[in-house]
């Protein structure tokens, strides 16, 4: 029998919030990347030079300063890991369409969460959407390398 839609985000959850510890045990806190936030003006989106950003070189150290918490990105990692999950089951399973929406809506739902609620900051999606998601897939791929502290 097929697992619903719901079901199955709950179940990659639980299972990004494992993996996510495993790879936090398995790569220490050395690893762990530092940087210096004091050159940016929380939440305004602007580069260093008070410009708008041009390209993801600039703008990932600003995505990352607005993600300093690190419950947020603990859950950006498990947003984007079930994102990854369902869209995978609609390719290489049966093809669903609630499938790619409930990815999108619970994977932009949890980190806007997390934005509002731990880190206080307006998500960078809403200035710069294409950056942002390109920056969410880095920060993940990243914190499985064990680069971020997610726990």
């Amino acid at each position: 029998m097929a697992m619903s839609n719901l079901r199955y985000l709950a179940t990659t959850t639980i299972l990004g919030m494992v993996l996510s510890y495993a790879l936090h045990q398995y790569h220490g806190e050395e690893s762990f990347r530092s940087l210096d936030c004091s050159v940016y003006d929380k939440g305004k989106g602007l580069d260093t030079d008070g410009k708008p950003f041009q390209d993801m070189t600039t703008f990932y150290p600003y995505y990352l300063c607005e993600h300093v918490n690190p419950t947020t990105k603990l859950i950006h990692f498990i947003a984007t890991f079930n994102a990854l999950s369902l869209m995978g089951r609609s390719i290489i399973g049966q093809w669903q369409w609630a499938g790619l929406g409930l990815a999108l809506v619970q994977g932009y739902g949890l980190a806007w969460y997390s934005h509002f609620m731990v880190e206080q900051n307006k998500p960078a999606t809403w200035q710069y959407p294409w950056m942002s998601y390109k920056s969410d897939n880095k920060l993940f791929y990243q914190s499985l390398m064990g680069m971020h502290k997610l726990w």
